[in-house]
């Protein structure tokens, strides 16, 4: 979903391009999807990592952004957001916010499928003798929640970044 005046193609290719660098689990899966579609990645410029999920930059001498919406500065929640976060809540996805220029320009809904070996690899935890299993995530309470149910795990911690991740059990 794009806004203002910048086209889909662009708000992707310059999304994608920062997240060629970002350490978040998802980030290839944003390259690849770009890649898939022929666009061109730059090599960004400063680039900062701001948390977990956050990063920002320089590309093609354009200030980008990437990260969860009130960070980049859609805190205000427009129509086009909420319209955004309410598909990707329905359909079990996950939005990341694009600003260009310090304007927002878009949004990248991204699927997280369970992985297919998830519910093995928690029944042979359980086999090898741990009793208690938690699954410590980014993901909102209510898809973490689902994808405990499905895979077995005790108990879930959900909204967590790697440096709150101590201490959840």
């Amino acid at each position: 979903m794009v806004t203002g005046s910048r086209r889909a193609d662009e708000v992707s290719g310059m999304a994608a391009s920062h997240e060629q660098l970002s350490p978040h689990v998802l980030a290839s899966t944003v390259v690849k999807a770009t890649e898939a579609r022929d666009l061109p990645l730059a090599l960004p410029e400063a680039v900062e990592k701001v948390t977990d999920q956050e990063i920002r930059g320089k590309i093609d001498g354009h200030a980008v952004a990437v990260g969860e919406a009130a960070w980049v500065g859609v805190a205000s929640n427009p129509t086009w957001a909420k319209a955004a976060r309410r598909r990707a809540r329905l359909d079990g996805m996950l939005t990341v916010f694009v600003p260009i220029d310090g304007e927002p320009a878009g949004v990248v809904v991204l699927e997280d499928p369970i992985r297919t070996d998830a519910a093995r690899t928690v029944r042979a935890l359980r086999q090898s003798s741990i009793e208690r299993i938690v699954m410590v995530t980014g993901d909102r309470h209510e898809v973490a929640e689902t994808v405990g149910a499905v895979v077995d795990v005790d108990d879930v911690a959900a909204e967590r970044s790697p440096r709150h991740a101590r201490g959840c059990a």
